[in-house]
């Protein structure tokens, strides 16, 4: 015989938001509540599907929306601009978000005719994005069309059940589209890289296939707030470095002054996003070295979880530093690496 249990509501939004469109919500694995809200008052929301009465087809005119995290009685708001697909799906990631939509235009990518198509004529729509915190975006990836599901767990991995319409489309060796159907249960996984340390593919239940896609995370800038402070350097190098944020949080400075083989270097980096003369910021966090020496040395830093690397030139480079922030974020060991040499390198924090 079972008691009788009855059910209580776990969490509700606040009032403030009722006049408000809900395009997706869940609980995440922490028990918070996540909902995706989009204001019925700005000027393109009469043209928004999920307000338009009658038929509609894409493209979907761009929106702005608000992620809201409701942890008790604390609510977090994320702004989030320019969206330009019909996201039914969040859920957290890290401090942020992640957004998907279920249904993609050329979903039916499976047809006859599609399959002797070029793979560079047909790019593939980026389904499924990721937030920051702050808002901004870091990062998206093709994630296959017919998503019945998305959700995230503790460790950072992402899950995505399939409905029995869906496709995902992957290229073959000979550069045409091929396309499976039925899917089943993807798992993206970014934070468990393989020997080449590169990302993970997507793990397939059904018949343990694995497509060519990845999940590509992109650094932000704001990412590398954890390195401001001055630190002790050892190993192959001795000496101290300290981050500090340039007026406006757009920059981050590094001020070197070590001894290596007998060598003492000074020197100051400046880390950012480009944003040239057309006023485009670039994805990557990319930096330049002034050195004492009259050297100008330039660098792209990559942060995946708790693994910084700083490439040497641009990442896939064959030199570059990759360090491990320790738990408490107060150490970060590795090696730099280059052809030909290399030398292990640890920086304790000694001071904020």
């Amino acid at each position: 015989m079972t008691s009788n249990r009855q059910l209580a509501l776990h969490a509700t939004l606040p009032e403030r938001y009722d006049r408000f469109d809900l395009l997706a919500s869940t609980i995440d694995h922490a028990g918070r509540l996540l909902a995706l809200l989009v204001d019925p008052a700005q000027d393109e929301a009469s043209d928004l599907p999920w307000r338009r009465q009658g038929p509609w087809s894409p493209p979907i005119p761009r929106f702005d929306a608000t992620a809201v995290i409701c942890d008790g009685d604390d609510v977090h708001e994320i702004p989030l601009h320019g969206l330009n697909q019909w996201f039914s799906e969040i859920d957290a990631l890290g401090e942020g978000v992640i957004l998907g939509a279920p249904r993609i235009p050329l979903a039916d990518y499976g047809r006859a005719e599609h399959q002797s198509t070029p793979a560079t004529e047909v790019p593939l729509i980026r389904n499924v994005q990721a937030f920051g915190g702050d808002g901004n975006p870091l990062g998206a990836f093709y994630a296959g069309d017919g998503i019945e599901q998305l959700l995230t767990d503790p460790s950072g991995r992402i899950w995505i059940s399939y409905f029995d319409e869906a496709s995902y489309r992957f290229v073959d060796s000979d550069g045409m589209w091929s396309c499976s159907s039925m899917p089943g249960l993807a798992r993206w996984d970014d934070r468990r890289p393989n020997v080449e340390n590169r990302p993970l593919a997507p793990w397939y239940r059904r018949r343990n296939h694995q497509p060519k896609g990845t999940l590509v995370m992109s650094t932000s800038i704001s990412d590398l707030d954890r390195l401001v402070g001055t630190w002790r350097v050892s190993g192959g190098a001795d000496g101290t470095t300290t981050y500090a944020w340039l007026d406006g949080r757009a920059f981050l400075s590094q001020r070197v002054d070590m001894d290596r083989d007998g060598h003492h270097i000074t020197g100051l980096e400046i880390i950012g996003h480009e944003r040239p003369f057309d006023g485009e910021t670039s994805e990557a966090v990319t930096s330049r070295f002034y050195s004492s020496d009259g050297e100008t040395l330039d660098y792209e830093y990559e942060l995946d979880g708790d693994v910084l690397t700083i490439w040497g030139g641009r990442k896939g480079s064959p030199a570059y530093c990759r360090t491990t922030f320790s738990a408490d974020g107060n150490t970060l060991s590795g090696a730099w690496v280059w052809p030909g040499g290399g030398y292990e390198a640890t920086m304790t924090r000694v001071g904020g």
